[in-house]
């Protein structure tokens, strides 16, 4: 999904699927001079809001760096008609400076993916980000042992009704190219670990409900001066709802709300004292279906963000978002 210089070789042999990638990021550049169209951002120094008293929010800073090259591989291997075993390893080479902590990152990961017992779909998957030097020594003063990532997931149909529940852990210095979920908008998060669920219910052809949650606990304790870090003992709760209604051919109409809601300790507060800030997202939208293969997309979102107790340095605010795309398929 990043624009590349490269090639990729897929192959069969037999039941196994094998895949082989090396791409470069360096030549793919904008009007300016130099500037990477884009690349993935890979590795990590420390834990999340090392930089800022702030509220996390997009990529949040953690000493990562753009990568300019990679090289992977992945194997699918069947097992016993039971179960499907992914291997994979991908290295990065960085575009860092010769006095950045590291200057390669590889990443290893191993999924499986259990044949459906019943309505139920397991799947899940473990991997790691080590920063390195180089491709052959380990970086000074970065151990390698707060950089895994796991998740497990369960997926079931019940008629109508679709069920996703699942446990993630994100250790703080974790910094893959992939992506694996947001708490607002903060994307990718690190140094968190809990359960997440989410519930379709297809109330006949027209009319679908959606709720969801998810509970993240620090997990580990990291803790970088005043407001800065992510402690066991802190936390935030993701709480989402939406309904859909397709109003006839031409028109989909929706509504979705998302809570988010952090309790810091006091270690990690910028107030010094235990806080609660609230973030909160109210979308209206509509798809409208111009032609067979045309759609214009339209959406409106109130945004408020309550800085209960001063737990963030910034301060309390409200916002309004109105977005549209055209969308056309050949």
């Amino acid at each position: 999904k990043y624009v590349s210089d490269g090639f990729m070789i897929s192959k069969k042999y037999g039941s196994v699927h094998t895949k082989f990638f090396v791409g470069s990021y360096q030549t793919t550049t904008t009007t300016a001079a130099g500037a990477v169209l884009n690349a993935p951002l890979v590795g990590a120094a420390f834990g999340p809001r090392a930089a800022s008293s702030a509220k996390p929010f997009g990529l949040a800073a953690q000493g990562q760096d753009l990568a300019n090259q990679s090289l992977g591989i992945h194997i699918g291997v069947p097992i016993a008609h039971v179960l499907t075993l992914g291997l994979t390893a991908i290295d990065f080479g960085t575009s860092a400076s010769a006095a950045a902590p590291f200057q390669n990152v590889v990443e290893y990961g191993l999924n499986f993916g259990l044949h459906k017992i019943g309505p139920v779909t397991i799947t899940g998957e473990v991997a790691k980000t080590v920063a390195q030097k180089n491709i052959s020594s380990g970086a000074p003063g970065l151990s390698n042992d707060d950089d895994n990532a796991y998740t497990v997931n369960a997926a079931a149909k019940f008629g109508s009704v679709n069920a996703n529940l699942g446990y993630r852990y994100i250790d703080p210095r974790f910094a893959s190219a992939g992506s694996w979920g947001r708490i607002g908008n903060w994307y990718s998060p690190s140094n968190v670990q809990g359960p997440y669920a989410n519930v379709v219910f297809n109330l006949g052809s027209k009319l679908a409900l959606n709720l969801g949650g998810t509970y993240y606990s620090g997990a580990r304790n990291r803790v970088y001066g005043p407001g800065l870090g992510f402690t066991t003992g802190s936390s935030v709760a993701d709480v989402t709802a939406g309904v859909t209604y397709k109003f006839n051919k031409k028109i989909d109409l929706m509504v979705n709300y998302e809570g988010d809601i952090y309790s810091l300790a006091g270690s990690v507060s910028a107030s010094g004292t235990r806080a609660n800030p609230v973030e909160q997202y109210i979308t209206l939208g509509t798809n409208l279906h111009l032609a067979g293969s045309t759609t214009l997309g339209v959406a409106y979102q109130l945004i408020s963000f309550n800085n209960e107790h001063g737990g963030f340095s910034t301060g309390s605010y409200n916002a309004n978002v109105l977005t549209s795309q055209v969308s056309v398929h050949f």
